[in-house]
């Protein structure tokens, strides 16, 4: 077997077409925000996920971090749309720690730390001696790599998260430990909102919210 080939059946150019066609207009559906009912999901996602306004800092993140990011052993986020989102999330939560499942070369810490100056950026190797989660303040939580997903299952499916507490799985093939992790978390108890936001999946705790699905575009 010759590895990194795509296994998948190939689209007949008709098929393609077809895909793209649906593609469009499921974008056109829900494009921001469209059909959204709660406040709350609506801001999420039209002033936070879908929110196109560069803050200042940006430019100075992106071209920090360029050089590692492009680096053909770099294994974490390498999308600046993704990273300037969870740049976004920890302003949108208000979180006080950050729980990053991410390889050491990951640059999230950059971006994180960039939002706020007082969040406490956790690595999933320091949670032996702290506390996943504190009841009293919402976590942003994010699983940037494949590898860590395991890892990730074990930490966060018995965990139980203040309200406004979000889980974001960077999941670029759409499939695989992250993909399974994000279905494993939306049936937690606490979860009610999952966003699919392409290659990243966004799982809301809230008890005030109805449990939905909704897909946005960064």
């Amino acid at each position: 077997m010759t590895h990194g080939t795509d296994l998948r059946p190939k689209l007949s150019p008709y098929d393609y077409v077809r895909l793209q066609a649906i593609r469009l207009g499921r974008y056109l559906l829900h494009r921001r925000g469209h059909g959204v009912h709660s406040p709350y999901v609506f801001y999420l996602i039209t002033r936070v996920i879908e929110e196109r306004t560069p803050y200042y800092c940006f430019a100075s993140l992106a071209a920090g971090t360029r050089d590692v990011r492009r680096s053909c052993s770099y294994s974490g986020i390498a999308n600046e749309r993704v990273l300037e989102l969870i740049f976004r999330l920890v302003l949108y939560t208000g979180a006080k720690r950050c729980i990053a499942f991410s390889p050491d070369s990951s640059v999230l810490k950059q971006y994180v730390q960039a939002a706020s100056s007082t969040i406490a950026y956790v690595s999933a190797k320091d949670l032996d001696t702290t506390p996943l989660v504190e009841k009293s303040a919402p976590v942003l939580m994010v699983v940037e790599e494949e590898a860590l997903a395991t890892a990730a299952m074990s930490a966060l499916a018995e965990g139980s998260f203040a309200d406004g507490s979000i889980l974001v799985l960077h999941c670029p093939r759409r499939r695989g430990a992250v993909r399974t992790l994000c279905q494993q978390m939306w049936e937690h108890p606490e979860a009610r909102i999952l966003v699919d936001v392409g290659e990243v999946f966004i799982v809301v705790f809230h008890s005030g919210l109805n449990k939905r699905r909704y897909k946005a575009f960064l």
